[in-house]
């Protein structure tokens, strides 16, 4: 039928620009726009459940779309275009992090433990570079977004220095 209206594969209505279609990244469930999932409280007090034809007893990965161009992520995405798991963030173990202060400034690490008391908190790290264990200030650590930093190498110096900037800068009269 749309042959016989003039329609040929490869084009769109009317002689328009072909559609490319869509489709949506679900988000975890009962999660917000802007929130990142809650590590998973193993050892539910049930013991084995019934597995219907399909399911599994491991829990699902969370994938998530990260936009090449942007290095950033997004909730839609063009069909074929694959999903990645979303890695730990903040200071979570395995997280990356860029140390800005102290003996090892300008080095990236991988989180182990985090730990102290209020304000004394400081994170347990292995370098990349020479996988040194090593215990660093939190102050002195900033979360890394991989995407980003791939994209636009040592981001996180620089933003780090630009915040230390404008803090001497507002402590001077």
């Amino acid at each position: 039928m749309l042959r016989g209206m003039g329609w040929k594969e490869g084009e769109g209505i009317n002689g328009k620009a072909e559609v490319v279609p869509v489709e949506y990244v679900p988000r975890p469930q009962l999660l917000g726009l802007s929130a990142t999932p809650a590590a998973e409280a193993g050892g539910g007090g049930k013991g084995k459940k019934f597995i219907k034809p399909g399911e599994s007893r491991e829990p699902k990965k969370d994938m998530i779309y990260i936009d090449k161009e942007t290095g950033k992520q997004k909730w839609v995405k063009k069909v074929g275009e694959e999903l990645v798991e979303r890695g730990a963030t903040g200071f979570a173990a395995g997280a990356p992090v860029a140390i800005v202060g102290g003996v090892h400034k300008d080095l990236y690490a991988r989180v182990v433990s985090t730990g102290g008391i209020a304000d004394q908190m400081s994170a347990v790290v292995k370098l990349t570079v020479s996988k040194e264990t090593v215990q660093v200030p939190l102050s002195d650590l900033r979360p890394v977004d991989l995407q980003l930093e791939k994209s636009r190498a040592g981001f996180a110096f620089r933003q780090a220095a630009q915040e230390e900037a404008a803090a001497a800068a507002a402590r001077e009269p």
